[in-house]
């Protein structure tokens, strides 16, 4: 900071966010449909994802090439919907850039270059039923989540009170959805 032009004239690279990412993906999704009888069928899939990302920060670059294999699959009968999915979640930017940022005497920030994507399996349950005669409908839904290598915070606190903290890695806990519900016309 100048105190004569009231601006800043010098960039501090060590403490930029100035960044840039290049995001290539491509995918393949060879999938089949299987049709039971009139109310009941499977489909299927599995998605062939490559992923070339190109992370650009102010200080350094970072270049990750990345295979994954989703498969999806869902089941439908009689108004009962089944399905499964996996899906890649990769994490924030900011959260890559490998620098300290000091936001204070007593707290800092330093990413965390070495992250991975993370994994979530989902499992889905539908349900929907509705009835002309009585106007009647009732349905439900449900899912339950699992994600691994997860992006969370982690904060180390040294014993004169100095605090950092960083994004590291972590496997998730189940989380779980669940809801009921009826209509009357």
């Amino acid at each position: 900071f100048d105190r004569k032009t009231g601006g800043f004239d010098s960039l501090l690279t060590n403490q930029s966010s100035d960044l840039k990412r290049d995001l290539w993906t491509e995918n393949i999704k060879p999938g089949i449909t299987y049709q039971l009888n009139k109310n009941a069928q499977i489909i299927a899939g599995l998605n062939t994802q490559w992923q070339q990302i190109n992370n650009n920060f102010a200080t350094s670059r970072l270049v990750q090439n990345y295979f994954f294999l989703l498969p999806t699959i869902r089941i439908e009968a009689y108004g009962i919907f089944l399905s499964y999915e996996r899906r890649v979640n990769q994490p924030g930017v900011s959260n890559l850039q490998p620098i300290t940022i000091v936001y204070s005497p007593l707290y800092s920030y330093t990413g965390n270059p070495n992250l991975r994507p993370g994994i979530s399996n989902t499992y889905y349950f539908n349900f929907f039923k509705y009835f002309n005669n009585s106007q009647l409908g009732i349905y439900s839904y449900g899912n339950i989540s699992s994600q691994k290598n997860m992006a969370v915070s982690q904060q180390t606190i040294r014993s004169d009170g100095v605090q950092n903290s960083t994004t590291v890695n972590r496997d998730g806990r189940p989380s779980y959805n669940f809801s009921v519900g009826v209509s009357k016309g």
